[in-house]
């Protein structure tokens, strides 16, 4: 389960770097490169709050057993 939350972090992260750097050269514009930038970094910040999640859940259950 980590995995995969880990790989769709790295796959948001990659996501944020080539839309901003894709939407600043078309439009050649810093409003587009934030533009861009936005949904890579909200979906980052979802999967690391997921990742920090599964992680206490984890700990939580090993201390309890």
């Amino acid at each position: 389960m980590i995995y995969i939350l880990e790989f769709f972090k790295g796959a948001s992260l990659a996501l944020m770097l080539f839309g901003a750097l894709l939407m600043f050269f078309k439009f050649n514009s810093y409003i587009y490169l934030c533009l861009g930038l936005t949904p890579g970094f909200l979906l980052t910040l979802i999967f690391i709050l997921l990742i920090e999640n599964y992680q206490l859940k984890s700990k939580l259950n090993n201390i309890s057993h």
